[in-house]
Order: structure tokens, then sequence, then C-alpha cells
């Protein structure tokens, strides 16, 4: 799975038109950076005449492309969508999984969708918001993952499920902009209970965030991720009828964009980049390595209840994390 591609563009490339040179002189010149993330959109839908996208094939044949890219491991979404902006492994930034392994507590701790932590908990590098605020500029993000009340970003809207915690996270005032100007915002929740079925609702709601977002506010930077391809790749897996259709969808989105773009008086002066956080691959077999555990001694379970554990595995994205929880005993297990 490291090797499906994103789409174009990471942090050095972007952060190069506007931070890498004075910034001053870039804020002066106002320029306008926008990049979509669309969840799940390998680089092979780019020549796959199935995949109607009208849009994003415009913009690649009128800008630039690159063929492929690799991810950084393990291939999930909070991860990813973390070193798109920081430009670093997971090792580095820190959300080195959609959850982890509380050793203390024994239990699966959530990154993904931030329902329990804010951005400055969890992301320990800088992001390209972080250096692009502190050079004077505008920032917006619309739930971009582990962006939790982010200080720098000055408009944003966090990638989260339970309403509360939605409008309790976004910036102060905004909501209300929406309300006024017909965004549905308290949708969301609603939507995100709906699963895979609701997440083209969601997409539409977000393109209209930052519509609104571009046109009242005029950012530097605005961050969007979009979910509906990698929902139904979860659903019916890779180039079926129904990933046709939300590569389709998605495609909509950025043309959304491009309009809003246009309709602020902004094209002149506005770059896009559409990138990915992963692919999607078929697979026929699945490997269960708690089971070994178990059969070596490792872990008891009762059905699929896990009794206790000296290891565990957990896995993340084709690979899997394994801790060794038996403190007394922990190099004779490692070296097992």
């Amino acid at each position: 799975m490291k090797r499906i591609s994103l789409l174009t563009g990471l942090v050095a490339a972007f952060s190069a038109l506007f931070l890498t040179a004075d910034a001053r002189a870039a804020a002066k010149n106002n320029r306008t950076v926008i990049l979509i993330s669309i969840d799940g959109l390998a680089s092979y839908y780019l020549d796959d005449p199935k995949a109607h996208m009208p849009t994003i094939r415009r913009l690649a044949r009128e800008g630039a492309v690159a063929k492929r890219l690799e991810c950084s491991f393990p291939t999930v979404t909070w991860p990813n969508h973390t070193t798109l902006v920081t430009g670093v492994t997971p090792g580095r930034h820190g959300v080195i999984g959609n959850d982890y392994f509380d050793r203390e507590t024994q239990k699966r701790v959530p990154f993904i969708p931030d329902p329990l932590f804010d951005k400055h908990e969890i992301v320990k590098t800088p992001t390209v918001y972080d250096v692009a605020h502190k050079a004077g500029l505008k920032t917006a993000g619309v739930i971009w993952p582990a962006t939790r009340r982010a200080s720098t970003l000055d408009w944003t809207v966090p990638d989260v499920f339970d309403q509360k915690i939605f409008e309790d996270s976004a910036t102060p005032g905004l909501l209300a902009e929406f309300k006024a100007a017909g965004i549905p915002y308290e949708k969301q929740m609603e939507w995100c209970k709906l699963g895979n079925a609701g997440k083209p609702q969601r997409d539409y709601l977000y393109a209209r965030m930052c519509d609104h977002i571009l046109r009242a506010k005029k950012p530097n930077l605005l961050l969007l991720h979009l979910v509906t391809v990698d929902a139904l790749e979860h659903a019916t897996g890779r180039q079926t009828p129904e990933a046709y259709w939300a590569c389709n969808d998605s495609d909509n989105r950025v043309r959304d964009l491009i309009e809003s773009v246009e309709a602020a008086g902004l094209s002149d002066r506005t770059a896009f980049f559409i990138v990915s956080d992963h692919g999607f691959i078929t697979y026929t077999k699945q490997i269960k390595p708690n089971v070994l555990l178990k059969k070596e001694g490792l872990l008891t379970a009762a059905g699929p209840t896990v009794k206790s554990r000296k290891a565990y595995c957990q896995p993340q994205g084709g690979g899997a994390f394994i801790y060794v929880l038996d403190k007394a005993n922990r190099a004779e297990i490692i070296r097992d």
C-alpha cells in the first residue's frame, strides 16, 4: 500500500509558492493556495477512462501532475493528512495511526475523528498553516484531520462527528455566518450517523463552507478534506461503479471551489493542489497476528473478547503495531 500514489505535490511544493520567498511580499501579493485532499483517490484513476473527472484532469493538463508519490506509513487517513501539512513522517509528527493502543489502560485510543484531542496535543512538528499564520497570512481549514481547535487556523471547523464537539471546536462566530448564508451545518452529525450514505451530503456541506470562507474571508491558505471516495471504496472496493460515481462527485466539489474562487475575484492569484492520503488495493487474504499470539500463549480470549495479553497486535492500514505488554519478560518476548 506504500506504493499507492498521491495526485500532486506535497508541503514543500505549495510552501515554496509563498512561504520560502519573503513572507511580507507574499502577504502583499495576497496569493491564495487551496489544498484539497480527496480521501482514498489513488493516481490510477487519472488514467482510468471509467473515472469521469473532467475538472481534475483539466487542472492536471493545464498545470502540473506527479505520476506517483509514496504515502507515509501507515497508509491511513490521520497520519497521512498530517504528513501532507508537515512534510514529515508519523514517527516525527506524532500522529502514528488512526488510533493507538494505550499500554496502561490496555484500550484503543482514537485519533480519528478527533473526538479526544486538540491539534496541539498530538501534532509535534510545525505545519504549513502554522508557518503561514506566523508569517501574517490568513489560514482556514474545513474538516482537516488532526486540526481540532488549531490556534493557527483563523477559520476552521473540525473533522469530528459529535455535533457538540463540532460546534464547540469551530471558530467562534463562523457557524452563525454559515446559518445566515443558509449553510446547514446543523446536519453534520445527522449525516455522519448515516455512515457512507451521508458522506456525499457531507462533502456538499463542506464545499459550501469553503465557498463562504473564500468569498467572505479571502484566506491565503485553505485546507479541505473530501470523504466520499474513501467511503464508497471501503464499502464496495476500488474501481467499482460506486467508486467511479464517487470520483465524479468529488470532481464536482473541486469544480465548485474553482467557481467559488472565480466569484470571489481570486482566480488570477490562486493555486490549487489536489492530493490524496492513500489509495486502495484489492486483497484476497487477511493476516491476523493476534491468532498466532493466542496460539503462542501470549494472549487469552473468550470468543472475540480479549481477556489478557502479554503481547497484542493492532492493525493499521495493511501493517500492524505489535505491543509487548509483559514488562518483566519483555526482552524474551521480543526475541521470540
